[in-house]
């Protein structure tokens, strides 16, 4: 639960999990970066996880991911008692990858995970996704599945 007592950030000011005990401090500093807000709409956020770029306009998983560092963390659990390292999943409407990211790292680089986003910007955001997490075992694809 990592943003619920940060301190509000400015734009492209990065925020840490030690400016809650410390707000004097300077960002050169702090060692834990929490968050880093990025333009009008976006930000990195550390999460339980991994990191994450969200959409601040996102009202359901980015909002979730900010506020809580988690996005319906009971059904990860039910994965994690499902998949075990090695196996491959599949991820159908992948949003920006709360579920892919946690599962990529559960089945590990001997596993892989294969995720479907349609929505062209969910899909970039995605990509990053996979990118900062530097999960070479999620193979995600711009398409629809039904």
């Amino acid at each position: 639960i990592l943003a619920t007592c940060v301190p509000q950030a400015t734009r492209g000011q990065v925020v840490s999990e030690d400016a809650r005990s410390n707000p004097s401090q300077t960002d050169q500093e702090v060692p834990t970066v929490t968050r880093i807000d990025i333009g009008e709409r976006h930000r990195i956020k550390k999460t339980r996880h991994g990191v994450f770029l969200i959409n601040t306009e996102d009202t359901f998983v980015g909002r979730s991911l900010d506020m809580y560092g988690e996005w319906c963390q009971s059904e990860v659990v039910l994965f994690s008692k499902v998949l075990k390292e090695g196996d491959v999943a599949i991820d159908v409407g992948a949003n920006i990858g709360a579920f892919s990211i946690p599962l990529a790292k559960l089945v590990g680089p001997k596993g892989a995970i294969v995720a479907f986003e349609p929505q062209r910007q969910l899909f970039q955001l995605l990509s990053a996704n996979v990118a900062l997490n530097e999960l070479n075992n999620a193979f995600i694809y711009q398409k629809a599945v039904g």
